[in-house]
């Protein structure tokens, strides 16, 4: 027999120590360099941090290709769009009251340079050599030409002269119009000359503003444009940095061979009304047996391009403009015409998408189409 003490019955098993550790408050408890519950919390915020970084990439993604979709714009007055001018810009400029209260632009388009002697010299020196024109201004050496034109170099020359001349005699007519002349810096030649510019200087010293050889009040240049549509859009737009305003009439001033694709095209392209009141066009061509062969090469490399690129931005009309800027010259319109922001960035991947957002045009914001 066992002793006494050793015989005494052990304890049941029923009731097994557990540890408080075990339980997931008591994990969440245990003592550690940092807590369980401090590390659940911090795996929280980074997952919420996580979470709003993804949204901020979904959110700048969408704004990034928004002006790339026809999608409808809100439409301000003319008076509260003006706000959207930066102000460094708006307040260095100063209008006169007969700028303010024009409403008619009228468009020459260029599309060649003259490059004549005086072009180099200050505006002073043409009072001092008057009338050296117009034996020079039809000299082919004074021209900066196309190959293309350089065929009927004659008879392209003296259309540009018609149209510098057509365009002076309508803002000469019309008191509230603005003339501006339009083409950039597109030959590598000259640098400090764009379309516009010598066009203008011609005039000027040819005297067809009838202002003493001095610069016309109400004509102006826009020096950056590239091809036929950004003559329409950005005369606009430089209408706009002039006047404080948009137009309500466009004239436009060039071949006659081209108005079909100013009027069908380009006007359709940003949506301007088609009425006597608010559009046309004066036509002047090339003379002689070189008028049907420009003809048939507007209709194919000109008319026929646009009927599938309305905005010019795709392959032979992107590299075109490409080719015609040798200086790498961009325009200001943008900031100096913010309502015209999303028309010209507007490039449709078919080519021929309008565009649909809101324009100063429009009439009390609603959607205009022919």
């Amino acid at each position: 027999m066992l002793p006494t003490h050793l015989n005494r019955g052990r304890r049941p098993f029923a009731a097994q120590y557990v540890n408080p550790l075990s339980q997931p408050i008591g994990r969440l408890r245990q003592r550690s360099r940092f807590t369980n519950l401090a590390i659940l919390l911090l795996a929280s915020f980074t997952g919420l941090s996580l979470l709003l970084n993804i949204r901020y990439f979904l959110v700048s993604f969408h704004d990034h290709h928004e002006d790339s979709r026809p999608v409808l714009q809100i439409w301000k007055p003319p008076n509260e769009a003006e706000a959207d001018v930066p102000r460094s810009i708006e307040e260095v400029v100063t209008r006169s009251e007969e700028h303010t209260n024009l409403t008619n632009l009228i468009i020459v388009a260029g599309h060649a340079i003259w490059n004549g002697a005086l072009a180099f010299q200050e505006p002073a020196h043409i009072l001092t050599h008057p009338g050296c024109f117009p034996e020079k201004r039809g000299d082919e050496i004074d021209w900066i030409l196309e190959p293309a034109q350089k065929a009927t170099a004659s008879a392209s020359i003296k259309a540009f002269w018609s149209h510098i001349v057509k365009g002076a005699e309508q803002v000469l007519a019309d008191d509230s119009s603005l003339l501006v002349f339009s083409g950039g810096r597109t030959r590598a030649l000259t640098p400090h000359l764009s379309e516009a510019s010598s066009y203008l200087s011609l005039g000027i010293e040819s005297n067809v503003f009838q202002s003493n050889f001095l610069p016309h009040p109400r004509v102006t240049t826009e020096d950056y444009s590239l091809d036929s549509f950004q003559n329409l859009l950005f005369s606009i737009a430089r209408f706009r940095e002039v006047v404080g305003r948009y137009p309500e009439k466009i004239t436009v001033v060039g071949f006659g061979m081209k108005e079909a694709r100013f009027t069908e095209l380009h006007r359709k392209a940003i949506r301007w009304p088609l009425k006597r009141s608010t559009w046309s066009y004066i036509g002047v061509d090339l003379d002689g047996s070189g008028k049907d062969v420009a003809v048939d090469g507007e209709r194919k490399y000109g008319y026929m391009p646009f009927t599938k690129d309305l905005y010019g931005c795709h392959s032979s009309l992107l590299d075109k403009r490409k080719g015609r800027n040798p200086h790498s010259r961009t325009h200001p319109f943008h900031s100096s015409a913010p309502e015209l922001r999303n028309l010209l960035e507007w490039c449709p991947t078919d080519g021929v998408e309008p565009f649909r957002g809101s324009l100063p045009w429009d009439v009390h914001g609603e959607y205009l189409e022919d």
